[in-house]
């Protein structure tokens, strides 16, 4: 089983939130699961990078999570309906 915690916090301040991943064998489904607070009602769009480094804001995060090489990425990008919290 793997796990990982993603801490989220916007540069103003006030987007924070946490997201756990979890996935029970190589080839189960990844669980997302978690709160994010400070964002503006409607769709928004999170991908998985290659890094955790932010000291470079996105850039030094390595391109897209892409463990299967596929050529159509918004496979790989999560699309979530947030409500205001």
């Amino acid at each position: 089983m793997a796990k990982c915690i993603c801490s989220i916090r916007g540069d103003n301040g006030k987007i924070t939130g946490v997201l756990r991943l979890s996935q029970t064998s190589e080839d189960a489904p990844t669980i997302v699961q978690g709160e994010i607070k400070g964002l503006t009602p409607g769709n928004h769009a999170i991908s998985v990078n290659v890094y955790g480094d932010l000291s470079d804001n996105a850039i030094s995060c390595g391109a897209i999570f892409n463990p299967f090489g596929e050529s159509q990425m918004i496979d790989w990008i999560l699309n979530f309906d947030f409500d205001v919290v």
